[in-house]
């Protein structure tokens, strides 16, 4: 694991259809961004079986433009479930440490991720505008997915379609 994926997230499991341990190569795609204190990671990558991911995500801002693919993201505790496919757009605000789950099916997937830490997010000045995420709730996570418009569709391609790897190295 990189120190970079370790600012948003801890206990990281990737499992196949076997439940067999898949070796994580999703963070090599990884970029820490000093200027705005953000990690982005673009990827194109050929599942060539279902997955599954485990972990705890840290407190920070998430956003994902897939562009092709097919999965969903959710916290392991809660309603909060984000499904995705081709041309969506999809955020997750959380506060507190939270366990997560995602799945992914076999086949491509191509998406660009930006990740803010909460401590990125209260560098920048909004701390009052990442917690006001929160007034109409009580649970530690807020998420959306939508339509990704066309121009943000647009540059998630032009970043994405610069890295393209096959995942899949089990370890049973």
């Amino acid at each position: 694991m990189t120190n970079i994926f370790d600012l948003i997230i801890d206990d990281l499991r990737i499992l196949d259809n076997d439940n067999c341990p898949v070796e994580d190569t999703f963070s090599q795609s990884m970029v820490w961004l000093e200027n705005l204190g953000r990690i982005l990671q673009p990827g194109s990558f050929q599942l060539p079986t279902d997955l599954r991911t485990h972990g705890v995500m840290k407190p920070g801002l998430y956003m994902t433009v897939v562009l092709e693919g097919i999965g969903d993201s959710y916290a392991c505790d809660g309603p909060e479930k984000v499904s995705y496919a081709a041309n969506r757009l999809l955020g997750m605000a959380i506060r507190e440490p939270t366990p997560c789950s995602g799945e992914a099916s076999r086949g491509p997937i191509r998406a660009v991720g930006v990740a803010f830490p909460r401590t990125s997010i209260a560098a920048l000045g909004l701390d009052p505008e990442f917690t006001d995420l929160f007034k109409a709730t009580e649970r530690p996570v807020v998420a959306f997915a939508v339509q990704a418009p066309p121009r943000i569709q647009a540059i998630s391609r032009q970043k994405s379609c610069h890295r393209e790897s096959t995942v899949l190295q089990r370890n049973c």
